[in-house]
């Protein structure tokens, strides 16, 4: 089966898990991200019409909280369309170029050192 073919409708992601003992990488298509998990022994595909915006509204909804209060943190380009929804978007080290174009702040050193340095714990 060809995925550029395949009809996601309302899937989110799909794991496979190949029978070889190596995942074989595998090009991005323009409706699919392919990200490889090596710890897993794994390949995540996720649709380019996921929408994690979309889903932490529909998450939110019955609270008192909204997108545009929110921070967003991430890494890689299914992560955009979140960050163009909420307040602000924190791309961490290694991200995505795309992520980093819409990235509000751009992370030059790991997340948890960010968080340590700007949250006064360990003073």
């Amino acid at each position: 089966m060809n995925i550029g073919d395949f009809e996601f409708g309302h899937v989110t992601e799909i794991f496979v898990f190949p029978h070889d003992t190596e995942i074989v990488t595998t090009p991005n298509f323009n409706d699919v991200f392919l990200i490889p998990m090596r710890f897993f022994n794994c390949v995540r595909i996720i649709p380019s019409t996921s929408c994690k915006g979309t889903g932490f509204a529909a998450a939110i909804k019955d609270t008192e909280y909204q997108l545009d209060q929110a921070i967003a943190i991430g890494d890689g380009r299914n992560d955009v369309t979140l960050f163009q929804k909420c307040a602000k978007g924190i791309s961490v080290l290694g991200s995505s170029r795309e992520l980093e174009e819409v990235a509000d702040l751009r992370l030059t050193e790991t997340l948890s050192s960010f968080l340590l340095k700007y949250s006064g714990i360990g003073d």
